[in-house]
């Protein structure tokens, strides 16, 4: 009975013990937390620096200098020395001196016919061409007259010469069915007078109201410039 009642009360004792530990321990923890709400927090924030003012305004860009302009450069031009065109082949004039010729049956283009020392009309001239005998006209001139071009061949050998040409003036004032009586020297002008010719232009002949065929005789003389 004596040891229940001593147990009894030491159990008691022990208790009250660890209710007052317990109650000091809670009191601690208490004044703590007091103290850790008492503490203020301080954060540190990094602040930019202000620009200052000048820093904020654009910066002005420095002025360039305007570059010294560059006088244009004066370009001396040389006078080139006047080409020397292709000698153009001259139409003569009849000489004087010449005996006068049978030209029945072809027209003269004015005083641009010039026959040289061609034969009389009525025999055969170079290759065996006859000339035929339709009524005479005096005085053609053409209305078109292209200048023949020196041929190349002929300018480097410093060849010179005529040629006569026979042809026909149709009813539209054309040339056609050129034909060369004489060239001298032979195989350099033909060519160049007859492209010529078949770009002349003439008045048709009227006859009786109407145009009508006529036939026509030329020399042209190529001559160098020396």
């Amino acid at each position: 009975m004596l040891r229940l009642v001593l147990s009894i009360i030491g159990s008691v004792v022990i208790t009250a013990l660890l209710f007052w530990m317990l109650q000091g321990m809670i009191r601690i923890n208490g004044a703590k937390t007091d103290t850790m709400e008492n503490i203020r927090y301080i954060n540190f924030v990094r602040l930019e620096e202000k620009k200052s003012v000048v820093e904020k305004k654009r910066r002005k860009k420095p002025k360039l200098r305007p570059k010294p302009k560059k006088k244009p450069k004066i370009v001396k031009i040389q006078k080139k020395a006047p080409l020397k065109t292709a000698p153009k082949p001259v139409v003569n004039k009849p000489p004087k001196s010449e005996p006068p010729m049978d030209l029945s049956g072809l027209k003269l283009l004015g005083d641009a016919v010039v026959l040289g020392e061609a034969r009389p009309m009525s025999k055969n001239y170079g290759a065996g061409t006859k000339i035929d005998k339709p009524e005479i006209s005096i005085g053609l001139i053409p209305l078109v007259h292209i200048e023949p071009i020196y041929p190349r061949k002929a300018r480097k050998l410093r060849k010179q010469g005529y040629v006569i040409a026979k042809f026909t003036i149709t009813k539209q004032g054309n040339v056609k069915n050129v034909t060369i009586i004489e060239a001298k020297p032979k195989s350099f002008f033909e060519r160049a007078a007859k492209r010529a010719l078949l770009q002349w232009r003439f008045r048709p002949k009227m006859h009786d109201g109407k145009p009508v065929e006529q036939q026509a005789l030329q020399r042209i003389d190529f001559r160098l410039d020396r």
